[in-house]
């Protein structure tokens, strides 16, 4: 019994020996194990102490931390391991295990070299049903097998043991967390120390930069207030050469208006001089008629008594009468008359047929032969001649005011086109014929005319500079044609425009001219023969009435100038 009691004693002692010895080295786990393994080795006298922490389930989880000295494992004792291990986590105390139990047949109990083994104390570290590792005695003394003190004590020392492991496994943790926070660190401060270098590098870089962009700064400013110094110079010279090309484009406008005027006045000269010329040899022939009717009034009053009917119808023909034959004409009138009065045997035919035909009467004639037969008279017809004289020059006197009065109008609004500034119903078919009028004495000579003027709606314009278009336009086509040739004038309306085309035979415009046609001061005339602004002024009066001008020629076959004016523009022409 006193034994016994040593004994217990003694297992006591060993446990609060090894529990002060393991607080003290419990800090440092590898340490520990190794001093344990050893201490029980020489206490228990087994034949190999493992001391484990689990890292896993199955072959090969285990980790070592210490086994009694002299032990050198191979692959047979590292299965060996893993199996007790393996057993050790279903346990839930210190258990003993005996080889020779049929419940441990599946655990190897041959140690390798070592040879087999018989028992082995398991003793698993658990913390909260968590397993830790465990400790295996293996192969312990006949003696020792039975001891329960030794088994109580060994579950005392696991209990103790097992929060060792844990806070050590804590601490190992905590260290691997601080180590790797620390390792974290020092790459993050040495990034952190790049990252500062590089800033310093670019921050360097940055302060070089800035030196040189405030250099190029000043160089360039300095080049700007250069080119601003050039810039203000060219500005004032072409300020100052825009001023002179404007007074030399008013010059030549004015020129070229001269020209034309020129041109112009010699054409209306002639238009003027024409009716002017009819009108004095209508009033010489007229005087002289009233002179032998007053010195023949007696026949005239007789003549009047006898045939005041017959006088009254010829004086109604000649009056009504508005045909004009030709020479040809009155001749086959004149043949038709004396075969007729032949047919009616009548004296002296030719000359009857010669008294009306000179009368101007060419049918219905037959009331008038007993008047010119009447032998009594042989003076009546040099008297009806006067008669019919004095009615054909007053109409002739007539036409040729009205014709001198269309051109002396049409020559008034062409001089004070400049005075006309605001803008007016247009009819543009009336402009087109004042141009005709002004320039037709041109058109009469060597130029065959076509027109075909439709009436077309009134538009909102300019009525005299739209008639110096067409003045621009016809005076260039006649001259092109060289005053022979064929000038066709159309005026129609196409969709929501007027369309004017003014086409000639002339020998055409190259193609290499066909893009510079409307340019200023650009011509194709002759040295002398004109200024190169006709053409420019037409389109900028066709562009005020926000129409457009386009011109097709091929050479050889002639131009073709269309001008188009919209009838309700989007905006109303403005003059300029």
């Amino acid at each position: 019994m006193d034994n016994k009691k040593s004994t217990n004693k003694a297992d006591a002692t060993m446990v609060l020996d090894i529990v002060e010895s393991l607080l003290t080295l419990s800090s440092n786990l590898q340490d520990s194990g190794v001093w344990l393994t050893n201490t029980l080795w020489e206490l228990t006298g087994a034949y190999a102490i493992f001391l484990m922490v689990d890292s896993g389930v199955g072959y090969g989880k285990q980790r070592i931390i210490s086994v009694t000295p002299e032990r050198k494992f191979n692959l047979i004792d590292h299965i060996l391991i893993d199996q007790f291990s393996t057993k050790a986590r279903g346990l839930k105390k210190v258990t003993f295990l005996s080889s020779s139990d049929n419940q441990n047949a599946d655990l190897r109990w041959n140690i390798g070299c070592g040879g087999p083994i018989e028992n082995a104390i398991v003793a698993p570290f658990c913390v909260a049903d968590e397993y830790l590792g465990c400790l295996l005695i293996l192969e312990l003394p006949p003696d020792d097998i039975g001891r329960p003190t030794m088994l109580k004590a060994i579950e005392t020392l696991t209990n103790i043991l097992s929060l060792v492991i844990r806070n050590s496994l804590l601490h190992e943790k905590q260290e691997e967390i601080i180590s790797l926070r620390t390792n974290e660190l020092r790459q993050m401060n040495h990034k952190l120390e790049e990252e500062n270098n590089k800033r310093k590098e670019a921050e360097a870089l940055l302060q070089n930069y800035n030196v040189r962009l405030e250099q190029e700064i000043q160089n360039q400013t300095e080049e700007l207030r250069q080119k601003n110094i050039l810039l203000e110079k060219e500005i004032s010279e072409k300020i100052r050469a825009e001023e002179e090309l404007r007074n030399t484009t008013v010059q030549l406008i004015q020129t070229e208006k001269l020209v034309s005027i020129g041109q112009l006045a010699a054409g209306v000269a002639h238009e003027v001089n024409n009716p002017l010329g009819a009108i004095g040899s209508s009033n010489s022939s007229i005087k002289e008629c009233f002179k032998y009717i007053a010195e023949n009034h007696n026949m005239q009053n007789d003549l009047m008594t006898r045939y005041k009917a017959i006088i009254a119808e010829l004086i109604a023909n000649i009056e009504n009468d508005t045909h004009t034959y030709s020479s040809r004409e009155i001749r086959q009138h004149k043949k038709d008359i004396v075969a007729n009065l032949t047919a009616k045997e009548l004296n002296e035919p030719e000359k009857i047929a010669e008294y009306l035909t000179s009368l101007g009467i060419y049918t219905d004639y037959d009331n008038f032969i007993p008047l010119l037969t009447d032998d009594k008279y042989p003076e009546v017809h040099k008297f009806l001649y006067c008669i019919s004289s004095v009615i054909k020059g007053s109409k002739i006197i007539d036409l040729a005011v009205n014709q001198s009065s269309r051109v002396v109008l049409a020559l008034k609004d062409f001089a004070r086109s400049d005075e006309y500034t605001e803008i007016a119903p247009t009819n543009v078919k009336e402009t087109i014929d004042t141009a005709l009028i002004l320039y037709g004495n041109v058109v009469k000579h060597g130029i065959e005319m076509k027109t075909e003027l439709n009436a077309v709606p009134l538009i909102n314009g300019y009525p005299h500079k739209l008639c110096q278009v067409w003045s621009n336009l016809i005076q260039n086509a006649v001259q092109a044609m060289d005053n022979h040739g064929t000038l066709s004038i159309t005026l129609r309306q196409i969709d929501n425009n007027i369309c004017v085309t003014i086409s000639d035979t002339g020998p055409g415009i190259p193609e290499n001219m066909l893009k510079k046609i409307f340019d200023p001061l650009f011509t194709t005339k002759k040295p002398g023969e004109g200024t190169g602004l006709g053409l420019d002024i037409a389109k900028k009066i066709v562009l005020m009435h926000n129409g457009n001008i386009k011109v097709e020629s091929k050479p050889g076959q002639g131009a073709v100038f269309t001008v188009s004016l919209p009838i309700n523009p989007k905006q109303q022409p403005i003059i300029n």
